[in-house]
């Protein structure tokens, strides 16, 4: 989850809760809205109409008369409540086509099984091909509400009604087949929630100050877990070093900071160090050959996964496309 950029991305006010279903600290659980009063009495918020419940995981949105009387309430449910981790392996045919396979986990701390996943690819009309044996796959044009202002390719696992992926299991043959070469894209994670969402009727219902505030508490930003992961991201037509470079430092930092990466990772480390030094060396050259063989595979899976993605795409920077 991408928490510590989301207090940036949207300034707002932040109620912080301690995720007691998921019992990890480094995967706060962060709303827009107040928490309802135990008291159920919101008088002391006159402009506000979504409360978040987080014990019975649901916004409560409450109806007010013109006078700020409560006429109804009504319950959304949230969809954030999944702890994912996702692994890539990364290559290359002899057609010049990446290959991108993931498999994807939930954690057993997780509180609902995970429905659905996407990948947000910045700015490309390059064909993808998009495939798993079981879940349906989806593309298509997003801003990933709450995060980014500028569209993105859009692509989309969703699980069969019977099979979303449940806390304590793991499921890969999940493959992207692309021209475009590795580097890190946003995906996010969806909750499959045990209680009913809203229907039509119940949004039509809203008054239009309630519908938007909570449109807001149900955007991407807020109502899913977000991860920075190793996708399709580079067109050899607009690749540079310095983009590259700079796209594996901020998604190495990143998941440093999610703590997918441990902060005292010597190979992270070192990683960050040769592409800060790279980036700030006037020449204009990109990390060699020999420096990236110096770090040798890693010693994780995640840390050879980065190693793996970045020599493809360097790769693919020197023989221009």
């Amino acid at each position: 989850m991408a928490s510590s950029a989301r207090a940036a991305v949207m300034p707002l006010i932040v109620t912080l809760m301690p995720i007691d279903f998921a019992q990890v600290v480094a995967n706060p659980f962060f709303s827009i809205a107040p928490v309802w009063p135990s008291d159920g009495d919101i008088s002391r918020y006159p402009g506000q109409f979504v409360f978040l419940r987080p014990e019975s995981g649901e916004y409560v949105i409450a109806i007010k008369s013109s006078d700020g009387h409560v006429e109804r309430l009504l319950h959304a449910p949230l969809h954030n409540r999944v702890v994912p981790e996702v692994m890539v392996a990364t290559s290359r045919d002899q057609q010049g086509h990446f290959h991108y396979r993931y498999s994807v986990s939930n954690s057993e701390s997780a509180a609902m099984p995970i429905q659905r996943w996407a990948l947000a690819i910045e700015g490309t009309d390059k064909e993808l091909k998009v495939s798993h044996p079981v879940w349906h796959r989806g593309e298509g044009k997003t801003k990933f509400s709450g995060i980014s202002r500028f569209d993105h390719h859009l692509v989309e696992w969703k699980s069969p009604a019977d099979g979303p992926l449940l806390p304590g299991q793991r499921l890969s043959d999940f493959e992207i087949v692309s021209d475009l070469s590795p580097g890190f894209v946003l995906g996010a994670f969806f909750g499959q929630p045990s209680m009913p969402e809203l229907t039509a009727e119940d949004w039509e219902s809203l008054p239009p100050k309630v519908a938007a505030q909570l449109r807001q508490c149900l955007n991407t930003a807020w109502d899913s877990q977000t991860r920075q992961i190793v996708g399709p991201r580079f067109a050899a037509d607009s690749l540079g070093s310095d983009m590259a470079q700079e796209n594996f430092l901020n998604g190495l930092v990143a998941q440093r900071m999610e703590g997918t990466i441990p902060r005292d990772s010597t190979f992270a480390n070192r990683l960050e160090a040769l592409l800060r030094g790279s980036l700030h060396n006037d020449s204009g050259t990109r990390i060699s050959a020999s420096a990236i063989e110096s770090l040798g595979k890693g010693s994780t899976a995640r840390e050879a996964e980065i190693v793996s993605a970045l020599r493809l795409t360097l790769d693919h920077i020197s023989v221009g496309r």
